[in-house]
């Protein structure tokens, strides 16, 4: 939920375990939900002209990055955290967010870096990332607020918001000092534009510095059988609409749903956000070890006796 700091912050997915081990619904019914309507609030502005303009003034992550991701306007403030951590617990970054990245302004190395390794973002890295597209501090955002009440005819006018949330934050910048994707953008890019996640790993490794050793180490945390299936995903959703996208989302998803061998989330929820011990036991434990076929079969059309089916939107 978003009650106090966070938007989101993971106890729901809890209940996707349970309901993998005991095989009730939830798994099935939590997913299309929650894609339905990330998809209906991403399209608003298309079928209703409604512009969302989101701020990010806390921690966004898993499902308050579906509900606001896809808007026209986002607004980071000095509060901002971002992540799609979901390769720590044997998911990808969903709800859309495999095409997004995939499209990132800064281009689909960075979108890839933050995919696999699920790096916190603030205001500066978002902004660089082209995440979000305004800066604002905490403090204006009533002013930004007041401003857009005060369009009346012109609340659609895409022009008008971006001028009116300009002129709340007074041109305020955000604080670069730990960012992180300018000073490595370079790296990001020699790394992560490779086609392989075993390649990455490679030229990591033959990077000599510190960010490349946090990279690696934050990658060896992750799920093999994850990395490999979000590098895919990324990949293949360039060249799909974002309705794509989630339909094939959606599958993945519910391929993710099943315990181990056949999938890491089980596994990842227990480690991560049911017992906390922080020791995840990945089944394939090494990149190498998972195969190209066990990649495919995520991206699979569901069983015949899937119990709602495909992602109808």
């Amino acid at each position: 939920g978003g009650e106090g700091r966070a938007l989101c912050a993971g106890g729901d997915v809890a209940e996707v375990r349970e309901g993998v081990l005991e095989g009730n619904r939830v798994p099935v019914d939590f997913f299309y939900e929650e894609y339905v309507l990330d998809y209906e609030i991403a399209t608003m502005q298309q079928r209703e002209g409604i512009v969302q303009v989101a701020l990010w003034d806390g921690i966004v992550m898993g499902g308050g990055v579906g509900l606001s991701a896809h808007s026209p306007f986002i607004i980071a403030t000095e509060k901002t955290m971002f992540a799609m951590p979901e390769t720590l617990i044997g998911l990808f970054p969903d709800v859309g967010m495999t095409w997004k990245l995939s499209r990132l302004p800064a281009g689909a190395h960075v979108g890839v870096y933050l995919g696999l390794t699920g790096h916190r973002l603030g205001a500066a890295d978002c902004l660089a990332a082209g995440l979000a597209t305004h800066y604002c501090p905490s403090e204006r955002l009533p002013r930004v607020e007041e401003l857009l009440r005060g369009l009346g005819e012109r609340a659609g006018d895409m022009e008008a918001i971006s001028g009116a949330i300009t002129e709340a934050a007074g041109g305020a910048v955000p604080d670069s000092a730990k960012a992180v994707l300018a000073p490595n953008l370079a790296a990001i890019e020699r790394c992560f534009a490779s086609a392989t996640a075993e390649e990455i790993v490679a030229r990591l490794e033959s990077e000599a510095s510190d960010f490349a050793r946090e990279t690696l180490a934050a990658l060896r945390q992750r799920s093999p059988t994850s990395v490999k299936v979000t590098l895919e995903a990324i990949s293949r959703h360039k060249g799909a609409t974002l309705e794509e996208a989630f339909v094939a989302e959606y599958r993945m998803s519910q391929w993710c749903c099943r315990p181990q061998p056949m999938a890491d989330l089980c596994e990842g929820i227990r480690a991560v956000l049911v017992d906390k011990d922080n020791e995840p036991k990945w089944d394939p434990a090494r990149l190498e070890d998972v195969s190209r076929e066990r990649v495919e079969g995520f991206f699979a059309p569901l069983a015949p006796d899937h119990a709602l089916g495909e992602l109808k939107l």
